[in-house]
């Protein structure tokens, strides 16, 4: 038996970054969105020879997929605030598109799908994949930026799966404003049964049995997550499934005024 393959049709397009100015302003600074997709759906025709001498054809499609990345950057109207905003871009590009000392933003966003596009067509053994990328600015606290990138994708499996990560930068310098730099290190133990706490209470449970009964912390213990946005009026914790509850349960958030929080942060301007 002998099989020939006859190529049909390449549906696969690559739509340029668009570049969506004026999204949200703040301070001299702007959020610029960009956003870009591709998708993939060959087919080709595989004939086959019986032992008899007969041909048979089939028509066989490719692992589809669907890629798409709708990322915010920042644009400043000063010297000073664009080197600021090419700081932070450059770090959103490095973490979320895995790429270093890259400046232009929508070079980044299709280099970063053109190579998921060839590590999608590689696969055999999925019957489709998607991966969507979603990162979001938005102006906390005076002086903060909070960025938030959430990737919803399906590489196989039972189910989908969705992860969120916070990141925060100082729109003065652009530096990343990390865990350690907002909380007293010795203070952790302190914030980790604030967490626990605010979310019985959320939950309107009275003890960890009750917590565990519903799927929280059964298999974990809470911990201080770096999932965290500096927002105007207050700090708000965000835990993806699978964190300290299962699948099913979804995302948790546990959010304090900063002054639940003053006496364990480090002494800057946050309230």
């Amino acid at each position: 038996m002998k099989a020939h393959y006859i190529l049909l049709g390449i549906i696969a397009t690559v739509l340029a970054a668009s570049c969506a100015s004026n999204t949200g302003k703040w301070n001299n600074l702007q959020i610029v969105n960009v956003a870009a997709t591709a998708s993939n759906r060959n087919q080709h025709q595989e004939q086959t020879t019986n032992d008899d001498g007969n041909d048979t054809f089939a028509v066989k499609t490719s692992v589809p997929y669907d890629i798409k990345v709708e990322m915010d950057f920042l644009d400043g109207e000063t010297e000073k605030n664009s080197e600021a905003c090419q700081s932070i871009n450059r770090q959103l590009i490095s973490e979320f598109l895995n790429q270093q000392d890259e400046d232009d933003v929508n070079k980044a966003v299709n280099t970063f799908i053109e190579r998921l596009a060839n590590q999608m067509e590689l696969e055999e053994e999925i019957p489709a994949m998607y991966d969507y990328f979603t990162g979001k600015a938005n102006f906390g606290m005076s002086g903060i930026v909070n960025y938030v990138l959430t990737e919803n994708y399906y590489s196989g499996g039972a189910h989908p799966t969705s992860v969120t990560t916070m990141l925060r930068f100082n729109t003065d310098n652009g530096r990343k404003i990390d865990l350690e730099e907002v909380f007293v290190d010795t203070c952790m133990t302190t914030l980790t049964e604030r967490l626990t706490t605010r979310l019985m209470r959320n939950l309107g449970v009275a003890s960890l049995d009750s917590l565990h009964k519903l799927g929280y912390l059964d298999m974990i213990d809470m911990f201080v997550t770096d999932n965290f946005m500096l927002e105007k009026d207050s700090i708000t914790f965000f835990y993806n499934p699978y964190d300290i509850a299962p699948y099913a349960v979804g995302t948790t958030t546990i959010k304090f005024s900063y002054d639940e929080l003053k006496d364990i942060m480090h002494k800057q301007d946050y309230e």
